[in-house]
């Protein structure tokens, strides 16, 4: 548990400019991480290059080729390409973030440590939701915590209408969160971007109000990253006040 709460961005795909400025609004409500949604090779590396250009959030992606600071594991990938992708999160210099959407991929964690020996931290992000796999609950949340490796860094998100449930849940039980229109659990009809800082706006308000507010970039990559020798200073966030959101 930590006295603050890391809000993953999780948003809508779209070109590099627009959602580096996504990005940038959403870090100026409290964002730290930004997930990368699906994208080919050549538009991942062009939107990882602009969001770092115009913020300092962390970069989460699934491509561990791509040189982002956190690579998405899914659990539920088949053992022989499970092994070679933790092989190549880690040649890459990247840092493993398990991700949980089944109940038996708690067990695969469980193995995989055993065999491979935790990073440090463990990453693991609960999604929580979707069809088949682990329920959008408070219920299914304290299930999967007590199977986790102790001192794990975790987050849940759940998705469409088990999103705000989720969410809850999540900061009460001093776990971190994940917003964003990729979740399915809000709309602007036509501007998901708006959709993507009305959901971070929501998720920041609420970690705020649970005397958990969101932790900045800088100190998002101590916890997550460790501390770099030689990390250069912070670029100052702009000020909420800044960004309309209606």
């Amino acid at each position: 548990m930590t006295s603050g709460t890391v809000v993953t961005l999780a948003p809508a795909p779209a070109g590099p400019d627009e959602l580096a400025g996504t990005a940038r609004d959403c870090q100026a409500v409290g964002a730290t991480v930004l997930l990368l949604p699906p994208l080919g090779v050549a538009a991942a590396g062009a939107v990882l290059a602009a969001v770092r250009e115009e913020t300092d959030l962390l970069v989460q992606a699934a491509d561990p080729g791509l040189g982002a600071d956190l690579v998405t594991v899914p659990l539920g990938t088949p053992g022989p390409l499970l092994a070679d992708l933790v092989a190549a999160v880690g040649s890459g210099g990247g840092t493993p973030v398990y991700e949980v959407s089944a109940p038996e991929h708690l067990d695969v964690l469980a193995d995989l440590l055993d065999r491979t020996g935790p990073p440090a931290p463990v990453l693991v992000s609960l999604v929580l939701g979707s069809p088949g796999g682990l329920p959008g609950t408070l219920v299914a949340v304290a299930d999967c915590l007590r199977r986790l490796p102790a001192g794990a860094v975790w987050s849940a998100a759940g998705r469409g209408a088990t999103a705000l449930p989720v969410l809850l849940a999540a900061l009460s039980a001093g776990g971190h969160v994940r917003a964003g229109a990729a979740d399915g659990s809000g709309t602007v009809p036509g501007d998901p971007g708006r959709a993507d800082l009305q959901l971070v706006a929501r998720a920041a308000g609420l970690a705020r109000i649970a005397q958990r507010p969101p932790v900045p970039p800088a100190a998002a990559r101590d916890l997550l990253l460790g501390p770099a020798p030689g990390l250069l200073a912070p670029r100052t966030a702009p000020s909420p006040t800044s960004v309309e959101i209606r």
